[in-house]
């Protein structure tokens, strides 16, 4: 039902804003996986929306199909907010890892250095974090 649901948005265009976290979100509750763009644009309205638990399952399922720096900072976000800061950390970790991009390590680096500092108490690494990202990000090169 929830795939002739999809393909019912999809015949019509899908033209209203929620309509890619409709299929996304349907997609993956009918089959398990769903397109990683798709996913990531519905992460992204859910992001807006502060639906975090929405955004773990909805990041979740584009890290598991795809590792990505914007998947990453997106589920290591949702994951701070609801108090899952080991973790987050571990995502947001990753998620510098795989950013090539000065946009995508800063959002990592971000999130990381305030989930470490107010989530897990460690103002020491938080500190660590953040100067790295800036040196990679003066320097032009990668962490």
């Amino acid at each position: 039902m929830l795939l002739e649901q999809v393909g019912a948005i999809e015949r019509w265009g899908g033209r209203r804003r929620e309509d890619g976290l409709r299929i996304a979100t349907w997609r993956l509750e009918a089959t398990g996986e769903a397109d990683v763009g798709l996913l990531l644009q519905a992460a992204r309205l859910a992001h807006h929306a502060h639906d975090y638990p929405l955004i773990v399952r909805l990041a979740g399922a584009a890290q598991a199909q795809r590792p990505g720096p914007e998947a990453g900072v997106l589920l290591g976000k949702a994951l701070y907010e609801l108090g899952s800061f080991f973790e987050a950390d571990v995502e947001l970790s990753r998620a510098g890892r795989l950013a090539e991009g000065d946009e995508h390590r800063v959002a990592a680096a971000t999130v990381r250095s305030a989930n470490l500092l107010w989530g897990l108490c460690r103002p020491d690494d938080a500190q660590a974090v953040n100067r790295a990202a800036h040196g990679a990000a003066v320097s032009g090169g990668g962490a």
